[in-house]
């Protein structure tokens, strides 16, 4: 068999290291300490914390939906209640205005009005008479203001003929 070309001596290492003598004054003294390498922290696996963010978004769009649905809840039951409230208005206004129809029926039946009238001391007129009034002399522009010319004009007018 052939010898290896190396040879490697193990040997264990002195507790301290011995110091070396400077060689040259201008260089900083360098020490060598011993370290150990920092512990790794465990990595979780990209599947866990994939399901962990689809776990938060889904809860997040669930509280985002509960949110809506207790928002659109009031809004229809403030229609609910509005509408409720002008349906009672309604109700009302129907109501006073059967009560007003009777009371004007009640009060234009000719029979009715004879009857008040005369306990007023009031009776019919002895006869009746046509009166017919003839065109007014005071005339307007197509504004509605009065106008003198077209007066002047009427009466003139009425005085000759």
């Amino acid at each position: 068999m052939a010898a290896p070309a190396y040879h490697r001596q193990y040997a264990a290492a002195p507790a301290v290291a011995p110091r070396r003598a400077r060689r040259d004054s201008g260089r900083a003294n360098v020490r060598v300490v011993p370290g150990s390498r920092p512990a790794s922290t465990p990595k979780t696996p990209s599947n866990a914390a994939f399901v962990a963010a689809v776990v938060a978004i889904v809860l997040v769009l669930f509280t985002l939906l509960s949110f809506a649905r207790v928002a659109i809840s009031s809004a229809t039951i403030a229609a609910s209640m509005e509408a409720q409230e002008v349906s009672s208005q309604l109700e009302a206004a129907r109501t006073e205005g059967n009560k007003l129809e009777v009371s004007e029926s009640v009060l234009s039946n000719s029979t009715n009005i004879k009857e008040k009238a005369t306990k007023l001391g009031m009776a019919a007129p002895a006869y009746v008479d046509t009166l017919t009034v003839e065109r007014d002399v005071v005339a307007t522009n197509s504004q509605g203001d009065l106008s003198l010319t077209e007066s002047i004009r009427r009466a003139s007018a009425a005085v000759q003929g």
